[in-house]
């Protein structure tokens, strides 16, 4: 991700990812779950949860630097955790184009690696003494629980609200990403004004990147996304594109025949997206991501100028942008 955005960062990027290293290295004694710890933090995408610390903390003194790594490295650690959590209990076959844990080794050894990274997320931050921002990121996985047990609470939920769905992507990413904004101007004591704008920024940055995801999960190819395309469609989740059109009188009815079969064909999903386009839940989606992108942009430039507020600008345009896949 701060490839393009950040490069500046790059020094900062690969220190909290000797640090994600060192939070691993001997600490369990089983070889297959080392290697398959390694294999996952080796894959960590794109850092955009330690970028946004970095970018939030901004120009920080030398004696913050272990406390900023630590931080970044749990924070991916909690991140990769999710990830491979969430593979196990969808059964999805594919991450980033990879095979996923729970895929390749079984859904037992995913849920012990998935656990392993969340306690060691935790632990790491305790053992170097900063238990501020463990409590933060336990406060953190608490909150995505009661964002998953939403989602669950309204899974194949033909007449879910759209207020369903933004509490529930709330506590499952934005809280995340609005925490990491907060860690960052704690330790680089930053004032309440100041903080709470990038704790604001922060959730808006969190909420459009589930949303644009969400969306892509409709418009994107499986190359693409790295995953199975119209996947939470298949599973019964239903996001904002399909929310939207479930709500229009015509489309709704005929969006929920082909919900409510069990064994979905490839014909019956093409004509789910071509409801959910033509019904305007694909332009819905577009222009509400629009308008997320407004409300953090009018928060960051309250903000005093600098590399650090154009690199989040950067990350706010490209989570609306508008040059999608199709």
């Amino acid at each position: 991700m701060y490839k393009g955005i950040a490069d500046y960062l790059e020094s900062d990027i690969n220190c909290a990812k000797e640090y994600l290293h060192a939070a691993l290295k001997g600490q369990t004694k089983n070889q297959e779950l080392e290697h398959i710890l390694y294999d996952a933090v080796n894959n960590p995408g794109k850092m955009i949860r330690p970028l946004i610390l970095f970018l939030t903390a901004g120009d920080y003194e030398e004696g913050l630097k272990d406390e900023l790594m630590t931080t970044a490295a749990a924070v991916e650690m909690l991140h990769i955790s999710t990830l491979i959590l969430d593979d196990m209990i969808d059964g999805s076959p594919l991450r980033r184009g990879e095979m996923t844990i729970q895929a390749e080794y079984g859904s037992d050894v995913a849920l012990y690696a998935g656990d392993y990274l969340l306690v060691r997320a935790y632990s790491y931050l305790l053992e170097k003494g900063y238990a501020d921002q463990a409590g933060t990121l336990m406060k953190v996985g608490q909150t995505a629980c009661d964002g998953e047990m939403c989602q669950h609470d309204n899974l194949n939920n033909l007449s879910v609200k759209m207020d369903d769905y933004l509490r529930a992507i709330n506590g499952k990413t934005a809280f995340f990403f609005r925490e990491i904004c907060s860690m960052g101007c704690r330790i680089t004591k930053k004032d309440e004004k100041t903080s709470k704008l990038y704790e604001g920024i922060g959730e808006t940055i969190g909420m459009m990147f589930q949303i644009r995801d969400d969306l892509l999960d409709w418009i994107g190819e499986s190359r693409i996304i790295g995953k199975p395309a119209n996947e939470d469609f298949l599973e019964g989740i239903y996001t904002m594109p399909a929310i939207y059109t479930f709500s229009r009188e015509w489309y709704g009815d005929r969006l929920r025949e082909i919900a409510k079969n069990e064994n979905k064909s490839p014909k019956d999903m093409i004509k789910a997206v071509r409801l959910v386009e033509d019904s305007g839940g694909i332009a819905y989606t577009k222009e509400y991501l629009i308008s997320e992108r407004k409300k953090a942009l009018d928060m960051l430039a309250v903000l005093d100028h600098s590399r650090y507020t154009e690199s989040l600008g950067m990350i706010i345009d490209y989570c609306s942008k508008q040059d999608w896949i199709r």
